[in-house]
């Protein structure tokens, strides 16, 4: 590449020194209404070029970093006069001037795009009390499992939104409007899932969450909050009750990516944070991490985030759900439990499924087939779950309805990573395979 550009910079040099006033009439002379540069243009021009042939050496010799920064000076096209008129050049707008005509660049800034962006409302907030039971059903089914946001800030934003005149302007804050409708959508699908009215249910979801998603683009490319982050990882939540898996995929894929460029990745964070929000950032990681995971799974393709490339620590404080007709007493932390077998599935993906992985001999294989069999086997044994047992029309009662659902989504998990660890196992006997592991061992 920088051999292109040097090539490059070498035929404009040329071109700058031996075209001289032809050169400059020829793009002086497509100015609406001008017949042609006048004499003392031409003499401007040139003096003006000629200062730029020094630094247009410099910048030939210089490595490829030093041309990335002299093209960031002003890498915009500079009008001269009309539309039709670029000098696309990367040189800075000051140097470039004519009798009467102020050169202007466009600013491509990222707060430019503020007015492409429309916020539209697909469905109006609902009254004020209707929206409370909403929410703290959304937090007491999901939250506890999936711990995107922290309740009392959450109920804050929530008691300032309504005490507006009218609560749709708070769409103004574009994180927090995205957020408070990805709630909505997450009580009404589970109240989908307690009433023989779904239907009902699933279209005001839908409406809620097209009020998020109309937001995606603008959440994607102006902001860089942790509340972007979390309103971009609820609606994955959402869309990955659906059949198509490429919603989910999608928005998980730009949760990471702004997740890694805040730093939510690595040990070391920001400075300035309390406790609470660095626990806070922690489990938005590892929510998209472990649905990272899910995701390859079930699509076969590569996970957005690199095992080798985190060394963010597991978060301190988790949530717990009871167990369904069991002592109140026992309680299960679902949270955790599927980040554990998320970083089995992480290893699962690079000893037995990666490019990588296809290059092992069938004894190395053999190896980390076994392996991999002892640390899901070390992972269910500390699951208070019981995976062999028939939930087949077995009456479930409402309020053990998200625990239910939380159990499935663990077994599930568990007997899906089994299998693609069987899967992969050497095709021969049982015989045989026992002793291709002595004799590699050995």
């Amino acid at each position: 590449m920088e051999s292109l550009l040097q090539g490059s910079l070498q035929g404009d040099e040329r071109e700058m020194e031996g075209g001289s006033q032809d050169g400059i009439a020829g793009i002086l002379k497509y100015a609406p209404g001008r017949d042609g540069p006048n004499q003392s243009e031409v003499q401007l021009a040139t003096g003006q070029i000629g200062r730029e042939i020094p630094a247009a050496r410099l910048y030939r010799g210089s490595d490829l970093t030093a041309s990335v920064q002299r093209l960031d000076m002003s890498s915009q096209p500079v009008i001269l006069s009309g539309p039709r008129c670029f000098l696309q050049e990367p040189y800075p707008a000051s140097y470039l001037s004519t009798n009467g005509h102020q050169p202007s660049t466009p600013d491509w800034t990222h707060t430019a795009l503020n007015d492409v962006f429309s916020r539209r409302i697909f469905k109006p907030l609902p009254p004020k009390f209707h929206a409370l039971a909403l929410i703290n059903e959304a937090f007491d089914s999901f939250h506890n499992a999936f711990p995107i946001f922290d309740q009392t800030t959450f109920m804050e934003k929530f008691t300032e939104t309504y005490s507006l005149a009218e609560p749709s302007d708070s769409c103004s804050d574009t994180a927090w409007w995205a957020s408070l409708n990805v709630v909505l959508a997450l009580a009404h699908r589970f109240r989908a899932m307690r009433t023989r009215n779904a239907h009902s249910e699933d279209r005001e979801a839908w409406g809620y969450l097209k009020n998020a998603l109309a937001l995606v683009t603008e959440l994607t490319l102006l902001s860089s909050s942790l509340l972007a982050v979390q309103a971009l990882l609820g609606m994955a939540i959402v869309a990955q009750g659906t059949p198509n898996p490429r919603p989910c995929e999608a928005l998980i894929a730009v949760v990471l990516r702004l997740a890694q460029s805040m730093g939510l990745h690595r040990r070391v964070q920001k400075e300035g944070l309390s406790d609470d929000d660095r626990e806070l950032r922690k489990r938005v990681f590892w929510i998209a991490y472990f649905l990272d995971k899910d995701i390859n799974f079930k699509t076969g393709r590569p996970p957005v985030q690199d095992d080798e490339d985190m060394d963010v620590e597991l978060p301190v404080g988790t949530a717990y759900l009871y167990m369904p007709g069991e002592v109140r007493d026992r309680e299960i932390d679902f949270f955790s439990l599927r980040i554990g077998v998320a970083i089995i599935q992480g290893q699962i993906y690079k000893r037995l499924c990666s490019v990588n992985a296809e290059r092992q001999s069938e004894m190395e294989r053999a190896v980390a087939v076994r392996e991999l069999e002892a640390m899901l086997e070390t992972w269910k044994r500390s699951v208070p779950i019981d995976f062999q047992a028939d939930y087949i029309g077995t009456e479930v009662l409402t309020q053990d309805l998200p625990t239910l659902l939380h159990m499935v989504i663990i077994r599930s998990t568990y007997f899906n990573s089994l299998d693609i660890i069987h899967q992969y196992s050497p095709r021969n006997t049982e015989w045989h395979f026992e002793n291709t592991l002595r004799a590699y061992t050995v």
